[in-house]
């Protein structure tokens, strides 16, 4: 499928998705959050990218929608019905070759990620309690890029993520809360 009939298919399964975000059990990103992701990708022209928390797949349409033809996408969701359905879709839209769909916990199938190493962006929605402790393992790890460009979600939706923002201000050299729907934080230690 050429990149520009691609990208229309992606638009078109979007518009669905958001179309019945009533009816699904699951949700991730809103549509606001998710161009803001696909102009995140297209800003920052990410070789490899990491999703935490795959979900319905919305977010992933809107990262995969702004990758260039050489990026690659892996990402990981513990829900084997979630995951199973986003990855049908993955497939169904030929994007089987650029997204790497996992299945399982983080923490325990990190070696599946190895092979795909080192991420140049990480989005996560996944994990809220232990965002700190995910980005330490990534960073720990060697599973990012110096220059890695995160994007945590979720950032105003919990009270104890305000600790989460706190330490990653202090550590961080480029850090910056975006204030749309459930807040992205978006960092980078380099």
């Amino acid at each position: 499928m050429d990149n520009e009939k691609q990208k229309k298919e992606i638009l078109k399964t979007l518009e669905f998705l958001q179309q019945q975000k009533q009816t699904l059990t699951s949700w991730s990103v809103t549509w606001l959050q998710g161009r803001l992701l696909s102009e995140l990708v297209s800003l920052y022209s990410p070789k490899k990218i990491l999703e935490l928390g795959t979900s319905v797949g919305f977010s992933t349409l809107w990262m995969a929608y702004s990758m260039s033809d050489s990026s690659s996408l892996t990402t990981i969701e513990i829900d084997s019905k979630r995951y199973s359905s986003s990855k049908e879709m993955f497939l169904r839209l030929s994007l089987d070759d650029r997204i790497n769909s996992l299945e399982g916990d983080f923490f325990k199938i990190s070696d599946s990620m190895k092979q795909h190493a080192p991420y140049d962006f990480v989005f996560i929605d996944a994990l809220q309690p232990r965002y700190l402790e995910v980005i330490e393992f990534l960073r720990s790890s060697n599973f990012v890029s110096s220059n890695c460009v995160f994007v945590c979600d979720n950032i105003n939706s919990h009270s104890y993520m305000n600790a989460f923002v706190e330490k990653i201000s202090s550590q961080a050299t480029f850090c910056e809360l975006l204030d749309i729907d459930s807040g992205f934080l978006v960092f980078s230690f380099n």
